[in-house]
């Protein structure tokens, strides 16, 4: 069986100026969770080969932005904890308005 990831790569290769095959195999090892790969191959086709070495260079951009977009789906948000000072006023608060009521009481009892 294949490598999947070698076959999207000499696809890519036989169609290289296209920018629409760049962005496919991308998007393909983007789906299969597999940019690492992508980033490898086009990091040692900039290593290897001078006169595409630009063109790799700006493609290993676009993997590196599809990863961060990924982990930025991935990640979870968590509602945000309630600070302290909003307990410190409520207790302040309802400590007041106990406050006044026994003071309420109390002068009413005399």
């Amino acid at each position: 069986m294949p490598d999947p990831y070698e076959l999207a790569w000499r696809e890519l290769e036989a169609r290289w100026t296209e920018e629409a095959a760049h962005r496919r195999f991308i998007a393909f090892c983007a789906a299969q969770g597999a940019l690492a790969e992508a980033g490898r191959r086009y990091r040692e086709l900039r290593e290897r080969d001078p006169a595409r070495s630009e063109e790799a260079k700006r493609r290993l951009d676009a993997v590196l932005s599809a990863a961060m977009q990924s982990m930025e789906l991935a990640r979870t948000h968590k509602p945000p904890k309630p600070k302290r000072m909003h307990w410190v006023i409520v207790g302040m608060c309802a400590f007041l308005v106990i406050y006044g009521v026994l003071s309420i009481l109390r002068a009413r009892s005399q």
